[in-house]
């Protein structure tokens, strides 16, 4: 039987195994390495004096003090320098140095000065890049071959760096470079959420930096160890015990636990050879699906993998998922080798379609792979499966925050790995050509529109949980038209009219009403509601980022029984994750001011952040995203104000052509067609001056007011013209949805302004509709091979129907 202490280690060799584990390395790992005058690395009090004795005083065992107090009285700094380099430039590693570096670490941070692992890695035939706080976090997020030094690297020690990133002085460790308020925290705390382990080497837990990450979140201790010299029970002891579990055994036993199970580490389970992509696994419990399920659905967004298996498998209970008629014609496409790409604009069932999707495979024995949030182990782990031969699927949903795994599999070209990939409408049609150009192709899948039996079936499950309120006694055909017409078949639009009544409204309101009061929960609940309502992962620490505070991680908001009611979490990650009802807690839950000015808040603070974010940023930059969080009183008049503030905070905004295009979008929604014309002029002569530049959004916006401006003008001519100036600009655009949603207003043109136009005018105007036909029939097998999106429906249709028109009324005139 295995003692306590050999329980723990085990736990620990397990866990490096898995390739996911974190190392986080003290002075203790380095101590035995011998730099060039062939010493020792020296301990933080034998350091201290090294310096103190440069200008002649005792550094009473202080590194700070002592390093404070020599620049401080005017020691040379060049002199420092020079100390610091001999003293810390490796000359020879230990064998276990070695070992440890030789494990495949998701990632390495480290608080010493020195290169030791760096050297005893390339012992192994590994380069790691020695980086600091002054890198850049986002040129080295997708890599593991990195060693963090949260105090410094000499590779970057010099006279400027000396008193600020590299950690000395009183000063440095209170200047903005800090680590808590560095760009590296967010990729440490991600890290550290996502890790299956945090080995610690030789550290003593005093970093109080580190110390305030770690006890923020109780669930980290469990999968923390700290590997230590013995230790005798007292203050250093129940420090470090605090924050995970202990294994007293130094570095050299340590490394020898390695070497002895180093031979068995590739003949682990398979789960555990995949470090970032997970695979799917039915689950197995007997479940009945009840009333709160179905309501935890609607409301929240929140249903679990064993209650989707249920659903797709038929078991008993509550009807709580539509049976979309599009997952057997994906699973026709996949059994016929073909790729699929899912979309659905916000809200429309693409997650819940892509859930169920995987359900069905796992059902029939596929196997199914999925890839979350972005990290270096995912090309590893791709790359692994497709060796092997592995026969599968893997999912990849809003693979526009996968981009390079997804790019990475296009060059791979796996014939045993079936892709099924999830975005965003909108995103997808600007992402398009570079998948193309990659050389995926996709079947295309979109989910924007419920069938006519898909519409009963939601009606059914509405009916089944009382959410039609004052409607509940309309006839079947009222609550048809509803659905079908009113809302245009789309769940979004459903299920936001549903959860904007009175009733729902009140609902949410009675358990916010006293958690909003406490002013960093409510801005960890808008967060929450902001990520989720643009499709971002809801991890703990990015939730933290946006949220501008560390409450998420705080018990007592976890604890807290009316946040508990909202949203789930389970261990790092928040699993409620509705946009449709996200849009809705933060149109009705917050004022407008206050949205206003946290969301002016978060872009600013973003811009002053870690490069991670900047996917974020330009999101709440967009009109289209920050126009459905508003309330609509008084929508257009805060939309102006967001406007007109966030060029304030952020002074570059002002030479960005892309954003006085959303702030012309704003205008234009609101028929402010001078404003939004003067801010397009403006956004064209910025763009002008950028190498380049691509105008093709910006084109698609102009025609757009073109048209619009078509339409409402009083003079024929005038109207004609403007007609005219807006179909020379769509007809050179790329054929996509954004062009055909601007050509979808000729439509308009002919039944307000055709009957006044002239003879020639008709003619050209007809002439127009045919050219614009021909180019899209021509165009579609290539756009859209399998699925045609609503839009391009809707304008072949109507451009056949003004035609057909035109020729009967020609046909008429010459009775």
């Amino acid at each position: 039987m295995m003692t306590s202490e050999e329980a723990i280690l085990a736990d620990a060799l397990h866990h490096i195994a898995s390739r996911n584990a974190i190392l986080f390395l003290g002075s203790g790992f380095s101590v035995s390495a011998r730099g060039i005058n062939n010493e020792e690395m020296p301990t933080a009090h034998d350091l201290a004096q090294k310096i103190a004795t440069l200008q002649g005083f005792d550094a009473e065992n202080d590194l700070r003090y002592a390093s404070s107090r020599y620049l401080d009285e005017g020691g040379d700094k060049n002199s420092l320098i020079k100390l610091l380099r001999e003293t810390f430039s490796v000359k020879g590693v230990e064998s276990h140095h070695i070992t440890i570096a030789s494990m495949p670490w998701r990632r390495v941070y480290t608080t010493n000065y020195d290169t030791c692992f760096e050297r005893a890695a390339e012992q192994t035939g590994k380069i790691y890049d020695s980086v600091d706080l002054a890198s850049n976090p986002s040129e080295f997020s997708a890599r593991n071959n990195i060693c963090v030094h949260l105090n410094g690297s000499l590779k970057n020690l010099n006279i400027d760096t000396l008193n600020n990133e590299f950690k000395l002085t009183n000063s440095s460790y209170l200047s903005p470079d800090s680590f808590l308020t560095s760009r590296w925290r967010y990729p440490f705390q991600r890290d550290i959420d996502f890790c299956s382990a945090i080995i610690f080497v030789g550290y003593s837990m005093y970093d109080i930096e580190v110390q305030k990450i770690l006890h923020s979140d109780p669930t980290y201790r469990e999968k923390t160890f700290f590997i230590t010299r013995s230790l005798k029970k007292g203050r250093d002891q129940f420090t470090i015990s605090q924050f995970g579990s202990i294994l007293p055994i130094g570095a050299e036993a340590f490394a020898n636990a390695i070497s002895q199970e180093a031979s068995s580490f590739s003949d682990e389970p398979e789960e555990l050879i995949l470090a970032s992509l997970w695979e799917y696994q039915l689950s197995e419990d007997d479940v009945e699906i009840r009333d709160a399920d179905v309501d935890a659905f609607l409301m929240r967004g929140e249903i679990s993998d064993k209650i989707i298996d249920a659903a797709v498998s038929g078991a008993k209970g509550a009807p709580i998922l539509i049976s979309r008629d599009d997952i057997t014609y994906a699973n026709q496409l996949l059994n016929a080798n073909a790729n699929l790409i899912v979309t659905a604009e916000f809200g429309n069932g693409k997650s819940t379609f892509i859930r169920a999707l995987k359900s069905r495979l796992a059902l029939t024995g596929i196997r199914v792979f999925t890839a979350d949030q972005a990290d270096a182990h995912q090309h590893d782990d791709l790359d692994k499966l497709v060796k092997e031969g592995t026969k599968g699927c893997l999912f990849i949903d809003s693979y526009e925050q996968n981009i390079d795994l997804l790019l990475h599999y296009a060059e791979l070209q796996p014939t045993n790995l079936k892709l099924v990939i999830g975005a965003r409408t909108s995103i997808h049609e600007r992402s398009r050509s570079r998948l193309a150009e990659a050389g995926l192709q996709l079947s295309e899948i979109a989910l924007d529109e419920l069938s006519s039996e898909e519409a009963d079936q939601f009606i059914g499950i509405i009916d089944n949980v009382g959410y039609w309120g004052e409607k509940a006694a309309l006839p079947p055909h009222s609550k048809q038209s509803i659905v079908n017409h009113d809302h245009h078949r789309q769940i979004s639009l459903n299920l936001l009219s549903l959860l904007s009544s009175p009733q729902m409204i009140g609902r949410v309101r009675e358990i916010l009403n006293g958690i909003l009061l406490n002013p960093q929960y409510r801005d960890t609940i808008f967060s929450i509601a902001l990520l989720a309502a643009n499709d971002k992962p809801l991890t703990s620490s990015l939730i933290s980022e946006i949220a501008l505070n560390n409450e998420i991680y705080s018990s007592e908001l976890r604890n807290n029984e009316s946040f508990r009611q909202i949203f789930r979490i389970e261990g790092t990650k928040v699993v409620s994750k509705s946009s449709t009802f996200a849009i809705s807690l933060i149109s009705q839950q917050f004022s407008a001011t206050y949205i206003v000015d946290q969301l002016l808040k978060i872009v600013a603070a973003i811009d002053k952040g870690v490069d991670d974010l900047r996917e974020i940023q330009k999101s709440l930059l967009r009109f289209s995203v920050v126009e459905r969080l508003l309330p609509e009183k008084q929508r257009m008049q805060n939309l102006v104000r967001y406007y007109e503030h966030l060029k304030r905070e952020i002074s570059w905004l002002k030479n960005d052509p892309h954003f006085w295009l959303q702030y012309g979008m704003a205008q234009l929604t609101y028929k402010q067609y001078e404003k939004a014309q003067g801010y397009f002029h403006q956004a064209y002569a910025l763009a002008a001056q950028k190498y380049n530049y691509h105008t093709d959004h910006l084109d698609t916006q102009q025609a757009r007011l073109f048209f619009l401006r078509a339409i409402s003008a009083e003079d024929r001519s005038r109207s004609f013209q403007l007609f005219l100036d807006g179909k020379k600009l769509i007809q050179v655009l790329p054929d996509d949805v954004h062009k055909y949603r601007q050509v979808e207003l000729y439509g308009e043109v002919f039944d307000k302004k055709f009957p006044l136009f002239s003879k020639a005018q008709k003619a050209d105007f007809e002439q127009a509709c045919k050219a614009m036909h021909v180019n899209l029939t021509r165009v579609l097998p290539e756009a859209w091979p399998v699925t045609r999106p609503r839009i391009i429906v809707r304008v072949l249709d109507m451009l056949d129907g003004i035609i057909n028109k035109i020729k009967n009324e020609k046909e008429m005139n010459r009775q």
